[in-house]
């Protein structure tokens, strides 16, 4: 359903974000016995630049 609502890049980019984004919550918490690590700058950058090419490919 989502793809014939947004189309496919547009499915496929925010599926992709939020899979990066639950990986990172889980490495901030330490679970499933990972190693706890804080979120740095050059993973911040990578959000921030995945984010503005969803809102490109949106407009």
């Amino acid at each position: 359903t989502a793809v014939h609502r947004m189309g496919v890049t547009l499915t496929i980019s925010l599926f992709l974000l939020a899979q990066l984004a639950l990986a990172l919550w889980i490495d901030g918490r330490g679970w499933f016995g990972v190693m706890k690590r804080r979120l740095r700058g050059p993973q911040i950058v990578g959000i921030l630049m995945m984010i503005a090419g969803i809102f490109i490919l949106k407009s």
